[in-house]
């Protein structure tokens, strides 16, 4: 980032803040990814760069769900789907996807639903098959909290039909765990 600095590369500042935040986050120190990314959006909106604006809103969110707040998560994605929608269409399914994971870690479990439909519809519209994926997995969590058991274990098939397709071992197995937390 000092290289970055010294060069006056503002936007490359912006937008290494996020790859740096994301190390962050693999180590598990949010607190400097959220501070990395605050300094992202700092840059972000001294240039009026909406891409990067809808990603750092998009990374506070990511942090807020490992954080477990969901609230907060709610609404940093949907900062970032306002400016996603504006600038980088082609992420919109995906910031959509995690603001349902939000939703749904609120407990408002129609809302989420109903922007997983979208996330789906948009993410099939692009082949985006591993936002399709994650959305029948988010519909199998949902639809096991209703206690509508037999629909959510049907989801969860979807998706991991999607995801060994893909070769996904993680989400595959990430899928998997939720399966096993139904029965």
């Amino acid at each position: 980032l000092q290289l970055v600095e010294r060069t006056g590369a503002v936007w490359a500042q912006g937008w290494l803040c996020t790859t740096l935040a994301e190390l962050h986050t693999l180590l598990g120190d949010w607190d400097k990814a959220e501070e990395t990314l605050r300094r992202g959006l700092t840059i972000a909106n001294r240039i009026d760069d909406g891409a990067l604006k809808a990603m750092c809103y998009h990374d506070l969110g990511s942090v807020a769900l490992e954080r477990e707040d969901w609230e907060a998560a709610a609404g940093f994605f949907g900062q970032a789907i306002f400016m996603a929608r504006q600038n980088s269409a082609a992420r919109v399914p995906h910031f959509l996807m995690d603001a349902a994971e939000a939703r749904l870690g609120i407990g408002t479990l129609d809302l989420a639903l109903t922007i997983c439909k979208d996330a789906m519809q948009g993410a099939e519209a692009l082949s985006q098959d591993g936002v399709l994926g994650i959305g029948y997995r988010l519909r199998g969590r949902a639809l096991a909290i209703r206690g509508e058991y037999d629909e959510s274990i049907g989801e969860f098939q979807r998706s991991l039909v999607i995801f060994r397709r893909l070769n996904d071992r993680i989400e595959s197995a990430h899928t998997l765990y939720y399966t096993g937390q139904t029965h």
